[in-house]
């Protein structure tokens, strides 16, 4: 027989997400592609993820079911990315890794619609700075290989400059290549400190209208170039979460570059590297997503067991395709050292998958100070901890402790804040 819960006067507190709806990332595939120790950056286009392997001088390109085929590259290159169009540019250096410097950056382009590559040397604005080296290259906008053209975004070890480099029909646009300061963007997300300058961990890409610069250490900046061609921080998405859930549960700085923007119904959205566990595992496949519109997460992806790894790169890759209202597709390759560690993997984040109960509508899980209560009626309902220990059945009150519960009414799962 059903059991009338208690109908109690209580405020309602969010489930994590905050909102009226949460939302659900469920992983739906993963292929490991060996040791990456040497395949420090991919990026995801055309249904395929393409990821640069210095050391052997190729570009493997990868589906899930396995390595599909290789492109030609060089053994000096990590850095590869693609245009909104599908073109796959990638670094193309011909010297010893990490010893590129200076005003010129050798790129090659493989078209989307397959054939002959573009091979060109993009040309810095003299800024009177020496341009260090630039291990990655964040995603270029528009059509670099169309008479529009596209524009790509560098970003170069003690530099202060995102170097703005349209191309047009496979050629770099020199007249129009421009050069700005943001080294306001530089702020370490871990102590405060103003580096004002890239490292070699920086990438850079364009956002509705506006510059992102994601750097491991200092997190995701956006940056508004205005008429006087000024730099203006506009948002700090620097997630650095309080500890939740328990001691050995707390969430840290990244120090991981990685990251993109996606928009389904009228919500835009930010992937964003996350790690837990220790300050000493820094380099872990966690992930979040956050809403921009109140800057809440409202998913996660954390790293456990095996997909808490040493990774050499200091960067996870992420691309996100939108396929309705509520759901979009996330691509991810995440370069571990040591075979087989390393992976590609699609997942599905749902906001339709959740709501701010997580239970019929005909019943409301409710959490007041130090307490929580169900609304409405149930055949069971239980009450666990974050350890999944369950510490209530079937009570229509239940007294806790401050912390985070899942609460199972009828095979429904919410997850309440206890304050």
């Amino acid at each position: 027989m059903k059991k009338q819960l208690l109908l109690s006067a209580v405020a309602l507190f969010s489930v994590v997400g905050v909102s009226a709806q949460l939302a659900t990332i469920t992983q739906e595939w993963k292929t490991p592609v060996g040791d990456a120790t040497n395949m420090r950056q991919g990026t995801y286009a055309n249904g395929k993820f393409y990821i640069q392997n210095k050391n052997d001088g190729t570009v493997d390109v990868w589906t899930k079911d396995g390595k599909e085929s290789t492109l030609t590259s060089t053994q000096g290159s990590m850095g590869i990315c693609a245009d909104d169009a599908g073109n796959i540019i990638v670094q193309n250096e011909s010297g010893t890794f990490g010893t590129q410097t200076g005003d010129s950056r050798p790129i090659r382009i493989y078209p989307a619609a397959g054939g002959e590559a573009v091979d060109i040397t993009l040309i810095l604005p003299s800024m009177g700075v020496t341009c260090g080296r630039s291990d990655f290259f964040g995603k270029a906008s528009g059509n670099v290989l169309s008479e529009e053209g596209g524009t790509f975004y560098l970003l170069c070890a003690n530099s202060p400059y995102v170097y703005i480099l349209p191309i047009k029909n496979g050629a770099q646009d020199v007249d129009n290549m421009n050069a700005v300061d943001v080294s306001v963007a530089f702020e370490n997300s871990n102590d405060g400190t103003l580096k004002g300058t890239a490292s070699t961990q920086t990438i850079a890409y364009e956002y509705d209208g506006d510059i992102i610069i994601h750097e491991r250490k200092c997190g995701v900046k956006r940056m508004h170039i205005g008429e006087d061609e000024n730099a203006t921080k506009v948002k700090d998405y620097t997630i650095v979460p309080l500890k939740e859930e328990t001691e050995s549960m707390t969430c840290f700085p990244t120090d991981m570059v990685g990251s993109c923007f996606f928009t389904i119904g009228d919500e835009d959205y930010l992937v964003y590297s996350q790690r837990y566990y220790s300050t000493e595992v820094a380099y872990e496949s966690g992930f979040a997503v956050l809403r921009l519109s109140d800057e809440e997460k409202v998913a996660e992806m954390k790293s456990q067991g095996t997909n808490i790894l040493a990774n050499p790169a200091f960067g996870q890759w992420f691309a996100a395709v939108p396929v309705s209202d509520t759901q979009a597709e996330i691509y991810h390759y995440f370069p571990a050292a040591g075979a087989n560690n390393a992976f590609i993997s699609k997942y599905i984040f749902d906001l339709a998958s959740s709501s701010v109960e997580g239970v019929e509508t005909t019943t409301k899980v409710v959490a007041n100070h130090g307490e929580i209560n169900v609304i409405g009626n149930a055949n069971s309902v239980e009450v666990y901890n974050v350890g999944g220990i369950l510490i209530s059945k079937d009570e229509m009150n239940v007294k806790c402790n401050a912390g985070i519960y899942l609460v199972k009414v009828d095979g429904k799962v919410s997850k309440v804040i206890v304050r």
